[in-house]
Formats: C-alpha cells, sequence, structure tokens
C-alpha cells in the first residue's frame, strides 16, 4: 500500500479569466409585425337554423351539416416581445384572425310529382380580432435560438355572415311547378352565424434569425385547440375550429446577442473559497490532496476433500470436482483462479500440487473413505480413490511417491450423518492432510487496487462582482491537461461541488498538480 501527496498549486485558486466573453446589453421590449397562413379544420354538426325550409315551388328536407372541412386564411397584426429574464419572454400579439370556408351537405327537393335531390351549399365569411399573450421559453436547445411557445388565444369576431344555396343536382329530371330548368332554385338571404368570442389554446415553436444587431425574421408555427365554439347560438354549438398557423414575425429593438471585446471596468472573478466539510459538518479550508493507492485482497478458504460418485473411483459430478488436464507443473498457478468459492475448490487437486512444489519439505497424507452404507465398508474401493488422486499428483505435477502417504479406511474419521443421500455423497471422498499448514491453507487473491481521494468532496465557492449579471457559466477542473470534471449552469454562480471517484485522479507528481483552469461567463446586464 501506497500513500501520496498532491499540494494544489497556485493554479488551483487562480483563475483563467482569458475566455470571458460579455454581451451587448439586451432591451427588455422589442417589437414587430407578423404574419401568417391558416390551416383551419372545421368540425362541424349542425342544421342551419335559417334555411328556407318551403316557398310556393317546393319543399326541401332539413339536412345537418356533418361533413369536415379543410379551409386556408390568413392572419396578419402587430407583436411585442417583453423579456422576463433571458430564459423567458412575455409575447402579445393582436391582430386579424381569418377563419371562413365553405360547407357541404346533401338533401331533397319535393314537388307535386317527384322527389329530386338537392345538394346544400354555406358559404360561411368568419374574421376575427385576435389577442394573443403568449409566454415564450427561449433556446431550449442553446446555440440553437430555436423557442418554445404556450399561451392562450382569445378572438372578437367582425365578419359573422354566410349565405345558404340549395341546387339540384345536374342531370336530374325535373318538372316544376312554373316549368323552370334553372339549377338554382332556393337561396337564403345573407344571414348571421351569432358567432361567439373564441377562446383558444396556442402551443408551438419559433428560430430567431438576427440580421443586425437591432432586426430578426422569426419563421414560426402553432397549433390553436378551441376551447369554445363558432356560435353563441345553440343551432350551432357543434361547429368548432381547431387551427394550424405557419407565419413569419418580423421584430426591431436591440436584443441580439453581439459579441462586445471590452469587458466592464469593474468585473471582479475569483475563486473565494475551496474547501471539505469535516465530519462534524464544519466547513474547513482545502490545503492538499491525499490519494491513497489500495490494494484489496480477499480470503477463501479450501475444502481438502475430492468428492467421487457411489462405487467409482471417478471424481463425483465433473462440474463441481475436476481435474486440470491442460495446466501441469509449471503452467498453473493460483492466482488465475476466479475469485468464486466453487471454481477454487474445483481445482483443488492442482492447488495441492501446486504448493507440494513450492514446500519441498511437506508430507501429504491421502485417506480414500466410503460411505458406509451403499458400498459397505468397501475399502478396495477406498484405496483405488486415494490412488487416483496420489496418481494425478505423481503424473501432473511430479510429487514424489515417498512424499505421499494412502490411506484406505470406511466412514471417514468425522463422517456426515448418512440419513439423507446427500451426506451419504460426502462421505465417498479423498481427504487430505499434511505436516504444513500451507498445503491446505486458504486461497488469498488479490483484486484490482483503487486510488481513492481524501477528503472525497470538494466544494469551489466562486465570487463574481459585476454590474452585469451572469447568463451562463462554466467552470473546468483539470490535472496535467486532462479534464476531470465540468460544471456548468445559468445565472447565477452558486457553489459546486466535486464528488471525487475512485481512480479519478493521477497520484504521481509527475502527472502534475489539479488546477480550475476554466472559468468561462456570459454576462447581460
Amino acid at each position: 500500500m501506497s500513500y501520496k501527496k498532491l499540494l494544489i498549486l497556485s493554479a488551483f485558486t487562480f483563475l483563467n479569466l482569458q475566455n470571458i466573453q460579455a454581451q451587448t446589453p439586451r432591451n427588455k421590449t422589442n417589437y414587430g409585425f407578423y404574419g401568417g397562413l391558416n390551416i383551419n379544420f372545421h368540425s362541424p354538426n349542425f342544421t342551419d337554423p335559417n334555411r328556407i325550409i318551403s316557398n310556393n315551388l317546393y319543399n326541401v328536407d332539413s339536412s345537418a351539416f356533418s361533413t369536415n372541412a379543410t379551409s386556408i386564411g390568413f392572419a396578419i397584426g402587430g407583436i411585442v416581445n417583453y423579456s422576463l429574464s433571458e430564459r423567458f419572454q412575455l409575447s402579445g400579439r393582436l391582430g386579424y384572425n381569418g377563419l371562413g370556408t365553405k360547407l357541404t351537405s346533401s338533401s331533397r327537393r319535393f314537388t307535386a310529382t317527384d322527389t329530386v335531390p338537392v345538394n346544400s351549399e354555406i358559404d360561411a365569411s368568419l374574421g376575427m380580432i385576435e389577442f394573443a399573450p403568449i409566454l415564450r421559453v427561449r433556446d431550449i436547445f442553446a446555440p440553437t435560438p430555436l423557442n418554445l411557445l404556450a399561451g392562450f388565444e382569445f378572438s372578437v369576431p367582425i365578419l359573422t355572415s354566410y349565405t345558404h344555396v340549395d341546387r339540384t343536382v345536374a342531370g336530374t329530371p325535373s318538372t316544376l311547378l312554373d316549368g323552370q330548368a334553372s339549377q338554382d332554385r332556393m337561396s337564403n338571404p345573407i344571414a348571421s352565424l351569432d358567432a361567439a368570442m373564441r377562446a383558444t389554446l396556442v402551443i408551438g415553436a419559433d428560430y430567431e434569425i438576427p440580421l443586425n444587431k437591432t432586426t430578426s425574421i422569426v419563421p414560426e408555427i402553432t397549433f390553436r385547440m378551441p376551447f369554445t365554439s363558432v356560435s353563441s347560438n345553440t343551432a350551432f354549438d357543434a361547429w368548432s375550429v381547431p387551427q394550424l398557423r405557419v407565419g413569419l414575425s418580423v421584430t426591431f429593438g436591440n436584443n441580439n446577442t453581439i459579441k462586445d471585446d471590452n469587458i466592464p471596468s469593474n468585473l471582479d472573478i475569483q475563486m473565494d473559497n475551496i474547501g471539505y466539510y469535516t465530519p462534524d459538518g464544519l466547513f474547513t479550508p482545502l490545503n492538499f490532496l491525499k490519494v491513497e493507492d489500495i490494494a484489496y485482497s480477499e480470503l477463501y478458504p479450501v475444502v481438502p476433500y475430492i468428492f467421487f460418485e457411489a462405487n467409482s473411483n471417478t471424481p463425483f459430478a465433473k462440474e463441481y470436482q475436476s481435474e486440470n488436464t491442460t495446466a501441469r507443473a509449471g503452467a498453473f498457478t493460483p492466482n488465475n483462479l476466479q475469485p468464486e468459492a466453487i471454481s477454487i475448490n474445483r481445482s483443488l487437486m492442482d492447488i495441492i500440487g501446486y504448493r507440494m512444489n513450492a514446500n519441498k519439505q511437506a508430507q501429504l497424507t491421502i485417506t480414500g473413505t466410503t460411505d458406509g452404507k451403499t458400498e459397505n465398508k468397501n475399502t478396495t474401493i477406498a484405496k483405488e480413490r486415494a490412488e487416483y488422486v496420489k496418481n494425478y499428483l505423481m503424473s501432473s505435477y511430479g510429487i514424489e511417491e515417498n512424499r505421499m502417504q494412502v490411506i484406505a479406511r470406511g466412514l471417514p474419521a468425522k463422517p456426515s450423518a448418512n440419513t439423507v443421500p446427500e451426506a451419504e455423497a460426502e462421505n465417498r471422498r479423498v481427504e487430505f492432510s499434511s505436516t504444513s499448514r500451507d498445503i491446505v491453507a486458504p486461497i488469498i487473491l488479490k483484486s484490482d487496487n483503487q486510488r481513492i481521494a481524501y477528503p472525497e468532496l470538494i466544494e469551489f465557492r466562486p465570487k463574481v462582482n459585476s454590474n452585469k449579471g451572469i447568463s451562463d457559466w462554466n467552470l473546468q477542473i483539470s490535472q496535467a491537461g486532462k479534464s476531470l470534471r465540468t460544471f456548468s449552469g445559468v445565472s447565477s454562480l452558486t457553489p459546486q461541488r466535486w464528488q471525487i471517484r475512485p481512480n479519478e485522479l493521477s497520484n504521481s507528481y509527475t502527472h502534475g498538480g489539479l488546477a480550475a483552469t476554466q472559468l468561462r461567463l456570459t454576462l447581460h446586464e
């Protein structure tokens, strides 16, 4: 285990200010005008309450208008934007919104002699004066100038008239009381829709493109979902008009980010303090970091038994007890074992062979046993089991025969209770004992080293004094030119805590000390 100390160099508390950029102050208010193309989605389900049902020539069925229709209109008006903060802006729009459309339906005409199909058509002129307060969330994917829009639209109707025309279908035989052959047989005079005030939810996005310091063009797309119907007349209640608008606005006012090479004379940026918290919660200035390389080791007990099949001199269940046919003397080493208890004991014969070669003075006793039940004290099979292990150690690891003693017996000296099959299987085994404790000592395996820093939590407390606020900031911590951690944020610069992860720091002086190399600020008034 080694211990290193990393002195915090003067660069740790000296900030590189060359990357600081100031901005031309932004006005809180700008203004302009907008225009747009409306795609209106009409969803009617009503019967015209003002239509002429009959006259002295014929009668017409009262039919419902229930076929959805799409119309194109336009919007135009003025816009004022007020900045609540760098991120949020309130946008107010006042202008005209066109919602007019044509709706169609089918009905029938009755005369004295026949029934004739009739096409009905409503041609509605529907226009509104709209007012839309909208919240604008700016630069959500900075530096891309994409903004989100969310708000409401309230509109007052100014165009609310419509005409209703019924026409006979071309080619339809018609015998009229007056003998006329014209298709246009019935037409309502201009009537009123009794249009109601419109209220909608507005959502969308825009993209701001600065042309110069004072002017921007802003393409946008919005969708309006209505809360109200077209008319206050209950006959038109089931008629709503969602709307998709693709528009463009032009705004004027000093509201664009322009680089200014002159940093304000009263700009003062420094690292006020760097420290850590003691166990009792006291903030303490940091003078040095201590880095420790810790080597972890884990101990695995060795079970000195080899288990065998019933009435067999072959080890029991190869997946639990195996011989290493590829690792012979000089190739096998315990350091290559997997750090897992079952896997380690699966290689027990190789572990014994390796250790017997390492300890030339050790003597090994190999005792073969039986289960004392199904094998009925068959000492012959017990000896064959011990000889099997002895031969493996001699052929694989070259262990001298005179260093190994073979013993055969019935039940082990300390048998398992043979009331269950599992206990019987445990008694069919070979046991190892030795004059040296090292032969059956536990296995100790080393795991990867970890480099731990103390203190492991460091707090940076920057301090900024300026006549301009902070738009966004970036604090980078590095060691010997290698970036370790980066902190960033918007608005005020608050204390930042660095939780040092294991192995995050280098433990050598040759790698250099730590440095808070950059504190980048974007400023505004």
